[in-house]
């Protein structure tokens, strides 16, 4: 079997990305915000900002239909077949190609 790869929330970086700051924005909120049980996270983008949050009800929006996707995945409450996902993950990753390309479209065939 393939090697399981993986990538975590805040490895998916782009212009903008919060991640850096995460420390500085948890003092802020913990100094100024006692006692919240939501946070809501206005310009999500890749929701590292929102992660630093997981304690709590998350709330994340973004105009990006991708970060809409992405956060719904990272941060739903939706169940889901952990064992599937590997099996796709691993699928996807033995996929080898000598095309320079940022990417190959392949269909996921159980």
């Amino acid at each position: 079997m393939r090697k399981l790869r993986t990538c975590s929330i805040n490895n998916r970086r782009y212009l903008g990305n919060k991640f850096k700051l995460l420390s500085f924005i948890k003092n802020v909120v913990n100094e100024n915000c006692s006692n919240i049980n939501s946070f809501a996270d206005i310009f999500s983008g890749t929701g590292a900002v929102a992660s630093a949050f997981l304690d709590k009800v998350i709330i994340t929006n973004d105009l990006m239909y991708s970060n809409y996707l992405s956060n719904f995945a990272w941060f739903s409450a939706e169940s889901f077949d952990e064992h599937l996902i590997k099996e796709i993950l691993v699928y996807y990753n033995s996929v080898e190609t000598k095309e320079k390309n940022y990417m190959k479209i392949l269909v996921w065939k159980k």
